[in-house]
């Protein structure tokens, strides 16, 4: 699963690799599909939050911030110097 590309080129996919590999690509625009749907949304989120609370999705947070740095956090994701998430801490 990829989802989203905050740094560098968009990567390509090599068709002949998905006929070999007997794979499939598959295509979702995310905010076309939610929009409007506000009670999908917060059933999603609640099951993200689960997956996230018994250690089955670990998000990679590159860097933290207090709240008050936040220009420099969105100066670091704007630069394209991210890696994983950027954190504001309240």
């Amino acid at each position: 699963m990829v989802v989203g590309f905050t740094g560098g080129s968009i990567p390509e996919v090599k068709v002949n690799r998905l006929l070999l590999g007997n794979t499939e690509v598959v295509g979702a625009g995310w905010g076309a599909y939610v929009i409007g749907k506000p009670d999908l949304i917060a059933e999603i989120g609640e099951a993200i939050t689960g997956l996230i609370e018994r250690g089955f999705v670990r998000p990679v947070v590159g860097a933290r911030y207090p709240l008050e740095q936040a220009a420099e956090a969105l100066e670091l994701i704007d630069g394209r110097q991210a890696t994983g998430k950027v954190v504001l801490e309240p």
